[in-house]
């Protein structure tokens, strides 16, 4: 309710600070590659994401340490990511004047990155994260499955965003994924990305479940929570039950 819907001011979280100073200094690299048609050097990102991390204002410890752990992955993500971007890409893709409307929701958001396919009118949408890679969807703890389930929410809400825009009408996403910009120490500093195809009955779902979360955000009708587990069995139950007009 306060962070957002009221939008009181929230003190800085440096690991927020963090992210989006990483994905200020791809997106910028990559608009100044395509203007430019030189390739940034990995020590371009790692100025763009120091000038950003600088605005944030952090305290001096924070600032220290996210500058170490961006200086650190930086390199690595554009020697085995970054110089590779295909040229029918685009970043920072911001949907604010699109006008989107599902099942009467206005919806918008800033989707990380597209590539386009444009004779066959198909669109993969690349999500940047940072923080602790995952190989697979249904692994790992239960942090990082609850996280998981948000993220493929996240996924349909931008295939819906997408093909239902005013510039990319007629276009079909058919594939998202998550690209973890920190490399895997234990993969030998691999850089993850996890995909999933993105069906019709996925988006179908979180069509109706925004309509259903809209009007009950509306009517401050806010659903007691405290008979579901705070595990991601628990998420899927409570999803499931609001889909199912039991609360």
């Amino acid at each position: 309710m306060e962070r957002n819907i009221l939008r009181f001011p929230q003190s800085k979280n440096p690991y927020a600070s963090y992210g989006t100073a990483i994905h200020e200094a791809i997106a910028r690299s990559y608009i100044n590659f395509i203007q430019t048609n030189i390739l940034p050097s990995s020590d371009y990102l790692i100025q763009i994401f120091n000038e950003v991390l600088i605005s944030q204002r952090l305290s001096k410890a924070d600032y220290k340490k996210m500058l170490h752990k961006g200086s650190e992955a930086l390199p690595l993500f554009h020697e085995k990511i970054f110089q590779f971007y295909p040229n029918n890409m685009k970043v920072e893709v911001n949907f604010r004047k699109q006008n989107v409307v599902i099942n009467n929701v206005p919806i918008t958001g800033t989707i990380d990155q597209m590539i386009i396919d444009k004779e066959q009118k198909l669109i993969k949408v690349i999500d940047l994260k940072t923080g602790n890679s995952q190989e697979k969807w249904d692994k790992g703890n239960q942090y990082m499955k609850k996280k998981l389930i948000n993220y493929k929410l996240q996924l349909n809400f931008y295939k819906l965003l997408i093909e239902n825009s005013r510039d990319f009408n007629g276009y079909k996403v058919i594939e998202g994924s998550l690209l973890f910009v920190e490399p895997n120490d234990k993969l030998n500093n691999k850089i993850i990305e996890l995909s999933t195809p993105i069906t019709k009955e996925d988006t179908d779902k979180t069509s109706e479940l925004i309509k259903i979360v809209y009007n009950k955000i509306l009517n401050f009708d806010f659903p007691d929570t405290s008979k579901y587990e705070s595990n991601s069995d628990g998420i899927k139950d409570f999803i499931k039950d609001i889909l199912d007009k039991k609360i």
